[in-house]
């Protein structure tokens, strides 16, 4: 009887994470591993699906102790890497010194042996994986898009909401190397396969940051709000902050209202902070720093930069040359000019090895703001024209006009 009733409650609970009703499925996974035996393979099965949910409910501990219980139970060697590779993935959150190596090691095994199997949903999960590994850790966003358009793939073919693979190809579409009209046009496209408010809410937040580098601010102050109010709806708390939240932000700033950006960087600092999401708050930590040193407020700003450096994991590329920057004006501020230059430039080196162009640009304007500070603006037209460069071949015209200007200035003077 209770291995009859677990089998109708991972049903269930299977069905409930088909729609992305991630309460729902925590319960009903919750109760049904409770009755299944460990010995049955799909025990395994519905433990690692369990802690996927608790990982996107903000439940890091939760997930990391649910995916061990999944690794021990599994019968095979296909649920041990599937389990294996699930908590290779929660750890990127969790901890604040990482690997991310270890699981790109996992995955190069494991995706293999899910395609001899055929196991779509695995394959999906695995290649999302890998995507955020190479574009949200290592930077290579043009990889990152690559691996999400494989990963939607098997999510359509196993039946699975891919709302949350969405976001992530929404991710790489606005911060890697696609023009904006292209990454525009896809998203689109994306929209019309979408099958859930979520996954909706997903590609709208995208989108209202690309439509803002081209200056339509109200635009995407609205597909933002749109999102914002899904999410509120669906209780989604972690995409709120993850999706729309951080990308509003970035918005803000570009708009040039840092008060705006303060307001709504803190609320998604806070949301990190209460469900220890170490990656996401060690990047949005900085760029609230940032937000805080254009209003002037150095010493608040300064308290967030060390949060920042302090959880940012050492492969964490993104994080790591966001705090620089932030820190180096900082320091340039109160005439520590050499090693703020030092910094600026090593946060240059950091992104240049990236394709996040849009970054790699914001980096080169702060070194020259570090440059110009410090007394040395030899080089500064320089590095202003490759941010030029680098936000034309985005299609960033906000930045790119404001990168001009500032060359007018720079002849000037």
């Amino acid at each position: 009887l209770a291995a009859w009733a677990g089998e109708r409650l991972a049903a269930a609970g299977i069905r409930a994470w088909k729609r992305a009703d991630t309460p729902a499925t925590i319960n009903l996974l919750g109760r049904a591993a409770g009755l299944l035996s460990r010995q049955r393979p799909e025990h395994s099965e519905v433990l690692c699906e369990l802690g996927i949910a608790q990982r996107w409910s903000g439940d890091f501990d939760g997930a990391e102790e649910t995916l061990n219980e999944a690794i021990d139970s599994a019968q095979d060697r296909r649920a041990e890497l599937r389990a294996r590779l699930e908590q290779a993935h929660v750890r990127l959150f969790s901890e604040s010194v990482t690997n991310s190596d270890d699981l790109l090691h996992i995955a190069a095994e494991s995706i293999p042996i899910f395609e001899e199997l055929g196991d779509d949903r695995s394959l999906g999960r695995a290649w999302r994986h890998v995507g955020y590994v190479r574009g949200g850790i290592q930077g290579r966003l043009a990889d990152w898009r690559e691996a999400a358009e494989r990963a939607l793939v098997h999510y359509r073919r196993s039946g699975w909401s891919a709302s949350g693979c969405l976001a992530e190809l929404g991710a790489a579409l606005l911060h890697g190397p696609t023009p904006v009209d292209e990454a525009l046009a896809r998203c689109d496209e994306l929209l019309e396969l979408t099958t859930d408010r979520a996954g909706q809410a997903n590609v709208v937040s995208f989108m209202g940051g690309l439509v803002a580098l081209e200056g339509r601010f109200d635009e995407a102050r609205r597909l933002l709000g749109e999102a914002t109010a899904t999410y509120e709806e669906i209780g989604d708390t972690y995409a709120l902050a993850n999706n729309s939240g951080r990308v509003l932000g970035r918005v803000e700033q570009l708009s040039g209202d840092a008060a705006s950006a303060e307001r709504v960087l803190r609320e998604c600092c806070g949301t990190f902070e209460r469900i220890h999401d170490q990656a996401g708050l060690s990047t949005v930590a900085a760029e609230l720093a940032d937000a805080l040193y254009v209003l002037g407020r150095d010493e608040e700003a300064g308290g967030w930069i060390d949060l920042a450096q302090k959880r940012a994991a050492d492969d964490d590329v993104n994080a790591q040359h966001t705090w620089r920057r932030v820190r180096a004006k900082l320091l340039a501020r109160q005439g520590a000019f050499s090693e703020a230059r030092a910094l600026a430039f090593e946060a240059a080196r950091i992104v240049g090895d990236t394709d996040a162009i849009n970054d790699h640009g914001t980096v080169l304007l702060d070194l020259v703001e570090v440059l110009r500070a410090s007394g040395s603006p030899n080089d500064a037209a320089g590095y202003v024209h490759q941010a030029v460069g680098l936000f034309d071949r985005k299609g960033n015209i906000v930045s790119a006009e404001a990168s001009r200007s500032l060359l007018s200035e720079l002849s000037v003077a």
